[in-house]
Parts: C-alpha cells; sequence; structure tokens
C-alpha cells in the first residue's frame, strides 16, 4: 500500500507499514554501490591512467549507504516515543536482511539504524540509516502448498485454507487469495472459506509468480458434525463439520514431550477405533481415516506426558545435521558430525546419564565425519573438536583406531611419537593412579610375520624415562616359556580381554577407551617346545626386538623377530614408578638359551642383556597394539 520496506531480524520479518504504520516520505529505493576507483595522473600524458582493477582484473564496489525517511502514524501509536523505543530496540545491534516491498525477489545485507526522529503534532518523521553489503542477492520463491486441494461443502459451512510457502525464509510477504468465479465462496481475513451458494469454483492463492489451487464445489448434502474432546494433543484437521458420504482424514499428535495415550473414535455412536484409527508406533501421531462418514464423528484423544532428556553440546569447528536440546528416552538419537572445512575432526565424547558411550555411539567414516548412533536412556553431553593438524596426542582412541585399520597409520604419525594416558587401580596388590607418556615404537612392525594392529606403543614413560608400574617375577616355575608365564598371564593378564580385564593386572589399570580399540598381536616366541605363536594384548619386548642381537636367547627366535624402530636410538633405561631416579633391570619375554630356568633381560648399569632367574623380580616396559 505504502511502497514498505520488508526487514528480516533474527528471522523475524517486520513491514515498515504493517508492524509499525511506517509511510515512506516517497518512494523507497536502495542506493547503487560505488565503485572503488584508482585514477593516477602521469606529467606529460594528456589524462589520467586507469587502476581501478590492475589488482582484482574486475570492480570492487563500496557498501551501500543510504537513508529512508518515513512519516509515523501518530494516531495508530500511543505516544512517540513508544514508537521510537520499539523501532530502535528491534533494530540495535543487528544484522538484518533488507528488501523493498515492491520488490521481494532481491534483498540486501547489513546493518539498518534509527538516525533521525522529529516529534510534530500530526505527523512524526522517522529516518532510517542504512550500511548495507554492495552484492544485491535474490531468494524466489519456489512452490506454494496448500493444505487442501478440493473440497466439498453444504451452504453456510466453511473450512480453512493454509497455505506454505517454500522457501519459508523467502521476501515475498503479500500473497492474494481469490475465488474465481466470485460469489460462491467467500473468503475471510483468517483463510476461512464460507459456502454462500450452489456452484463450483477455485480459490487461487498467487505469490511471486507462482499459483495453487483448491477446488470447491457447494451442493446441498447432509451435514455431520465432528466434535473433538481432546487431552493435551490437537487436531491438525479443523473442520468442525464434514459432508455425509465424504471422506474424513485427520492427523492428532501431542503436545510437545508428550505421547500419545489413546485414541477413539465414534460415528453416528458407533465405534469405529478399529478400522479408523492407527497410532504411530513412536506415539508421535495418530490418524483417523473414515472413507465415509454417515453421522456425527466424535474422536476423544489423550496424550500423556513422555520421559525426555536434556542434550547438550560442545562444538570446536564441527557441526552436527541435528541437534536436538531434547532427546525421547528409549528412542535412537543419531546425528552426524562434519568437521570445518580442512579440518580433522580429532576427538568425540558422547555421555548418557554421566558414562561415558563414545566407543559404542561413535563410528567414523572418515576423519572429518563421523557418526552418533544411540538409544536414549538419560541426559545426553556431545563434545567434539576439530583441528587442522593434529598430532597424536590430539586425537581419541577411536580416531587413532580408525586411522590404523584404515591402513593410515604411516601417515599420520611416526615412531618416537607421544601420546598422554591416566592409569588407575590395582596391580597385584599395589594401587596405581598416575598419568604415564606412551610411545610409538613401531609402525608396521615385522608384518611378515605379525599379525594384528599396525601400531605398536610402548607404555609408558615419566618425564622421557621408561617407568615400570612395580617389579614383579617371570614365574614361580622356571621351566614354563613365555606362553605360560606367570607375567603374561597373572601380571599383564592375557588370559582375560580388554573388554573383561582380570581383576589386579596390568590391563585392568588402563583407560577403557584405550582398551576399547586395543588389538591382539601374534608374537614368535621360543616357549618350552620351540618357537610357537601367542596372541597377546599386553606383551614385553624379546631381546631381540630391544637389542637388535641376540646374545642370550635361542639362536633361532630372532628369525621370526625384528627389532623395534624406536629402540634403534631410543632409550632403554627403566626405573619404577615409585624410584625414577634408580635405574632397575627390565625383563624380555625371550628365554636364556642356557638354563630354562632363567630370561633374558636389560642391564640396569648397561642397557645389555642379560639372564637372570624367573623367581627375581624385576621391572618391565609394556608393550600393546592398535
Amino acid at each position: 500500500m505504502y511502497h514498505s520496506v520488508i526487514i528480516r531480524v533474527d528471522d523475524t520479518f517486520i513491514n515498515t507499514y504493517d508492524a509499525w504504520h511506517l509511510i515512506p516520505s516517497s518512494r523507497p529505493v536502495i542506493s547503487p554501490p560505488i565503485e572503488r576507483t584508482n585514477f593516477v595522473t602521469v606529467g606529460g600524458r594528456s589524462g589520467n591512467l586507469d587502476y581501478s582493477q590492475s589488482l582484482t582484473h574486475k570492480p570492487v564496489f563500496d557498501n551501500r549507504t543510504g537513508k529512508i525517511e518515513f512519516y509515523v502514524e501518530n494516531d495508530w501509536w500511543t505516544d512517540w516515543e513508544a514508537a521510537y523505543t520499539t523501532i530502535t530496540e528491534a533494530l540495535q545491534g543487528k544484522r538484518v536482511e533488507l528488501a523493498l516491498e515492491d520488490n521481494p525477489l532481491h534483498y540486501y545485507k547489513g546493518l539498518l539504524w534509527v538516525n533521525g526522529w522529529k516529534s510534530q503534532k500530526g505527523n512524526s518523521t522517522i529516518t532510517l540509516e542504512y550500511n548495507l553489503q554492495p552484492k544485491m542477492e535474490s531468494r524466489p520463491v519456489t512452490q506454494l502448498i496448500l493444505n487442501r486441494t478440493s473440497v466439498t461443502l453444504e451452504k453456510g459451512m466453511s473450512f480453512t485454507l493454509l497455505v506454505g510457502v517454500v522457501p519459508a525464509d523467502t521476501f515475498y510477504r503479500k500473497m492474494t487469495v481469490n475465488a474465481i468465479p466470485s460469489g460462491i465462496v467467500e473468503i475471510g481475513a483468517d483463510g476461512r472459506i464460507t459456502a454462500k451458494k450452489n456452484g463450483s469454483c477455485v480459490i487461487r492463492a498467487e505469490l511471486g509468480g507462482l499459483t495453487a489451487e483448491c477446488a470447491v464445489r457447494v451442493q446441498n448434502y447432509g451435514v455431520c458434525r465432528v466434535t473433538n474432546n481432546l487431552v493435551n494433543c490437537r487436531n491438525h484437521n479443523l473442520d468442525e463439520a464434514v459432508l455425509e458420504e465424504s471422506a474424513y482424514t485427520a492427523t492428532i499428535v501431542p503436545n510437545t514431550e508428550y505421547d500419545m495415550a489413546s485414541v477413539t473414535v465414534t460415528m453416528g455412536g458407533t465405534d469405529i477405533t478399529a478400522s479408523a484409527v492407527t497410532i504411530a508406533e513412536d506415539k508421535l501421531s495418530a490418524t483417523v481415516n473414515i472413507e465415509h462418514v454417515t453421522g456425527a464423528v466424535v474422536i476423544t484423544a489423550s496424550a500423556v506426558q513422555g520421559v525426555w532428556y536434556d542434550a547438550t553440546y560442545e562444538l570446536t569447528n564441527v557441526t552436527l545435521d541435528n541437534a536436538p536440546k531434547r532427546v525421547r528416552a528409549g528412542y535412537p538419537l543419531t546425528l552426524t558430525a562434519t568437521a570445518s572445512s580442512g579440518m580433522y575432526l580429532h576427538q568425540a565424547k558422547v555421555t548418557m546419564n554421566g558414562g561415558d558411550i563414545s566407543d559404542e555411539a561413535c563410528s567414523y567414516t572418515d576423519l572429518s565425519n563421523l557418526k552418533v548412533n544411540a538409544t536414549v536412556a538419560g541426559p545426553v553431553s556431545i563434545k567434539m573438536e576439530a583441528m587442522k593438524e593434529p598430532t597424536l596426542n590430539d586425537f581419541s582412541w577411536k580416531a587413532i583406531d580408525w586411522i590404523s585399520v584404515h591402513g593410515q597409520s604411516a601417515n599420520w604419525f611416526k615412531v618416537g611419537d607421544t601420546k598422554n594416558i591416566h592409569v588407575a587401580g590395582t596391580i597385584q596388590g599395589t594401587r596405581y593412579d598416575t598419568d604415564l607418556e606412551i610411545v610409538v615404537l613401531g609402525i608396521n612392525h615385522n608384518t611378515r610375520y605379525e599379525i594384528g594392529p599396525t601400531i605398536h606403543f610402548g607404555c609408558g614413560r615419566v618425564n622421557g624415562k621408561w617407568a615400570s608400574l612395580g617389579v614383579y617375577r617371570f614365574s614361580n616355575d622356571g621351566e614354563v616359556g613365555w606362553e605360560k608365564s606367570y607375567i603374561r598371564n597373572t601380571v599383564l593378564g592375557n588370559e582375560s580381554t580388554p573388554q573383561g580385564p582380570a581383576e589386579g593386572s596390568y590391563l585392568s589399570v588402563l583407560p577403557a577407551d584405550l582398551r576399547a580399540v586395543m588389538r591382539a598381536c601374534k608374537k614368535s616366541t621360543y616357549n618350552v617346545f620351540g618357537i610357537s605363536p601367542t596372541e597377546d594384548y599386553l606383551w614385553l619386548v624379546s631381546e631381540y626386538e630391544l637389542n637388535g642381537s641376540r646374545r642370550y636367547a635361542y639362536e633361532t627366535e630372532k628369525d621370526n623377530q625384528s627389532q623395534y624402530a624406536f629402540f634403534r636410538s631410543g632409550s632403554k633405561y627403566c626405573g619404577n614408578i615409585s624410584a625414577l631416579d634408580t635405574n632397575i633391570a627390565q625383563w624380555t619375554r625371550s628365554r636364556y638359551y642356557n638354563n630354562s630356568g632363567y630370561f633374558c633381560c636389560c642391564n640396569a648399569d648397561t642397557g645389555r642383556g642379560n639372564n637372570l632367574g624367573t623367581s627375581h623380580s624385576y621391572g618391565m616396559i609394556v608393550c600393546f597394539g592398535v
């Protein structure tokens, strides 16, 4: 009517006349952007040199700036100060989108604020100043959707015609709705269509060059009343009556965080629930479908409070395709996380009801995409982080496992890389609660003979020195080999699994997220009757794996082994966690070739190989693989 301006603020559309009763003093226009120029005067030459596009090879523009003056209808506002306050607060500090009502296809982004105000007796004026980006954007309307495409009415009956717009954020806000021909129905301002006389017509909605139509027929039929008795739910079908012999469909939905409990339908006093009602499996809706209405319809429905929990998110350089603030007990929570461009999802933690469920809930598609799938059983907390160049210590064990499984270990990590872990628990009666640094000993180590993980770690160091969690005898029976030894099965815990570690074992004190991705490694060792393999989650290095040479081990043991890359130059000295300043001898898993009651070890003073009786207690560098 008055060439309004449409302003989008925080997903709310404001028409300057409809909302504020502002009348422009002249037809509003948005100033064009001014091209940024650079002309250089050269002595002895006529004219100027134009360097305006020398860097960009295209025009560069400054922002669009200008002012629009409006008259304020003083009779509509209670007082001019109320108008000033309302308009100022709506725009202050906000980034807006702005379009002219005369041209809703195009819009601009930027700032809009109150620049000036004059209060006069008849008409006050207000000036809105703008600073908008030079580019003119477009957002066309692509589709009109009606809730009804055809309807049959008795004279005097009515129904509500609802029109949906795609996209919902289009600046096309003024729609025309007409009946062709006129006179058969009356169209109310609220979309209520009332039958006036017998005949047929088309209700046509028009917006942005698009149309949608609903065919209407008005004739004399018997009218059956529809009655809704609803508790904590609502009926999407707003019709209060339906023509006899016509179809009736409705969708009943519960209020927010409620579940459908019951729905019954009677027609002409007869219960038709069994044939007419379907309650969705998730109890978030129910449908009523009557093919032929023959009497008054009564719908009785109720919903009860469901069990819902809060969901919170802490995201760094990560977006989620779905992030509900409330989640429903007993139903799946499915999310897809995507790292920002050029970054990697190195950390993902999902907790439910206070417990960490990351291992079972998270699965990597690749290092930039991750899926979360869990059944809701309590409050949910999701923390995810992506980095451009994460290190081994930055990656979660879940991500490290994905890298290893997909053969990319050597692309991401190198020998000597470290990661911090915390060990907590009891090993053979001694309590430990400390931080350790684990070290990559080898990547794709000895793959000719060893089957299992691609990354082998040594555990662990404190301040750069190997730290044994206690000292232990190798065996009470010197005649056993590595396979049946006390240190392998009981101390380390290889008689159990990472998912069910034996109480009092080394395996039991390792973090749960690490144990979730540990993989058994096939290790060759000289046991009682010669060389034989064992499947170990935790193991000690052999003499040859440690020193790269054979001194006291069986001659043939080294044939199926390879020295760990780290120990070609890395320190071998070990201390007890309780006395790191003093070096101690450390066991290997290799038997002494000349005495079945002895095993090879690493000397505390020289770091060279030695052999000691199995009943003695010494330290150990524990290895594992992912």
